[in-house]
């Protein structure tokens, strides 16, 4: 099969980084709502996991659109997003439950890692999106983890939603080279 070279500039990637730190903001926002309204009446802790899904959905479907113009991503790149931000929260969770330290210090070294391990796994699903448009689609596995993985820290330095911001750059850079390779 045939590959041609593509390039991809500035344009893709503001537009990348903006809509993705858009909908963090929006899918927290919505998270928050919907918590408020229904989780929070049932059980406390699930708000993690509408967190996880309403942020995941949000950047999922937002980076689908910023990234309509130069290739189309599948609906394997929204579930991936939640996968990626709704699995550390409920693995969180369930640590909390078995009484494993989560608190500030270790907790946010543990929420890091598990950051990490949404972020692999969510990445290998939007990879698979990724797979009939471009040879380097495997790429996006340890590059979207790298991604993820960034966000948590600055997140948690700098403040929401810096954490949006560098996820966004660093995924909209990776992006802009994983698709310069196209089938």
């Amino acid at each position: 099969m045939e590959t041609t070279e593509t390039k991809l500039g500035w344009s893709f990637w503001g537009r990348w980084v903006i809509w993705t730190s858009v909908a963090w903001v929006v899918g927290m926002l919505a998270a928050i709502f919907l918590s408020y309204l229904v989780v929070n009446l049932f059980y406390p802790k699930e708000t993690n996991l509408i967190v996880g899904i309403c942020m995941g959905a949000a950047v999922g479907l937002a980076q689908m659109q910023a990234a309509r113009p130069w290739v189309v991503l599948g609906w394997g790149w929204v579930w991936g997003a939640v996968v990626a931000m709704g699995l550390p929260f409920v693995l969180f969770v369930i640590f909390e439950e078995m009484g494993i330290d989560t608190g500030i210090g270790s907790g946010m070294w543990l929420m890091g890692a598990l950051v990490t391990v949404g972020g692999v796994t969510g990445a290998f699903l939007q990879a698979q999106s990724l797979r009939a448009t471009t040879t380097r689609w495997a790429w996006w596995i340890p590059g979207a983890m790298i991604a993820w993985g960034v966000a948590w820290p600055v997140d948690g330095l700098i403040g929401f939603p810096a954490g949006a911001l560098a996820a966004g750059a660093v995924g909209g850079a990776l992006m802009i080279w994983v698709l310069g390779s196209r089938r």
